[in-house]
């Protein structure tokens, strides 16, 4: 009985090692993988934060001329705190950022992938980041944008024109547009009067846009005041509140234009009509 109580007790040893040398490999293993996958996630995190830069210094480097977006493709390089494009791709190990400048093509004022006519005025701008670690094998993110010539559309002038008709005294400066963060809003517009002598109103707008075209208009504030709300689809006439314009003002915001769901991707014109009836349109607004 000595004897087989005995083996009992080693056979239970025998058993418990193995449950604890199970347990801990199962624990390192779930170890490891944490690890694998925090390093994939910030691998990640820092990827597109490169490409970020990218949009953003292709940005830049279109307010200082449109004649500098080109097509091809390129790298960025800061010259005496400027970001110039450069003709290699950039290398910040593990990563390379490749940016890519190509046509867009517009049929009906829609962008569209082929059929259409290029659009002088419109940029697609592709940054891809890829990267190969032991981690992450052969990986890549890809971020684009539309970029448009803002100075297209706008009155070029300064404070002190006589104008025949109120639309050749208003200006419409879209290079700050964004949208909101849920996509809904656009922002960053801003109205200039170069009258110096003469008011001059906005009675009416119309709104045109590309993709989400199932999308509809609800407000457009300018100046912190509602001028116009509902419910609109794109390129419909709607007759805000007279808005004035007093001679010689400049950036009276345009503090949002509001839609009913996330307009990203869109593309948009806008028509002011003055209240002598001539018209000012703004074209390829990309935020």
């Amino acid at each position: 009985m000595f004897n087989n109580c005995k083996g009992f007790t080693i056979v239970e040893i025998i058993l418990s090692i193995s449950i604890f040398a199970i347990l801990g490999m199962s624990t390192v293993t779930v170890v490891i993988g944490g690890m694998m996958s925090g390093s994939r996630a910030q691998e990640q995190t820092t990827a597109t934060a490169y490409a970020k830069e990218g949009i953003e210094a292709i940005n830049s480097i279109r307010n200082s001329g449109w004649e500098n977006i080109t097509n091809g493709t390129y790298g960025v390089s800061a010259v005496s705190g400027s970001w110039a494009v450069a003709d290699t791709s950039d290398i910040n190990l593990p990563f390379t950022r490749v940016i890519t400048i190509a046509d867009v093509q517009r049929l009906n004022g829609a962008i569209v992938s082929s059929g259409g006519a290029v659009d002088p005025g419109t940029k697609k701008i592709t940054v891809t980041v890829s990267w190969n670690t032991a981690v992450t094998k052969n990986n890549s993110i890809v971020l684009s944008q539309y970029l448009t010539n803002w100075m297209e559309g706008k009155t070029v002038g300064t404070i002190g024109n006589s104008c025949t008709l109120q639309s050749d005294c208003l200006n419409v400066n879209t290079g700050n547009v964004v949208f909101s963060a849920n996509k809904r809003q656009i922002l960053g517009m801003t109205l200039d009067n170069l009258d110096a002598t003469n008011q001059i109103s906005i009675t009416k707008m119309q709104v045109t846009w590309t993709a989400n075209t199932g999308r509809r208009m609800s407000t457009i504030r300018i100046d912190g005041t509602n001028r116009w709300t509902g419910s609109v689809s794109s390129g419909v006439i709607v007759s805000l509140s007279t808005t004035n314009l007093p001679a010689g003002s400049t950036n009276i915001p345009i503090t949002y234009i509001q839609f009913n769901g996330s307009m990203s991707g869109s593309v948009f014109t806008i028509t002011c009509t003055m209240a002598d009836n001539s018209t000012k349109t703004v074209s390829g607004i990309a935020p």
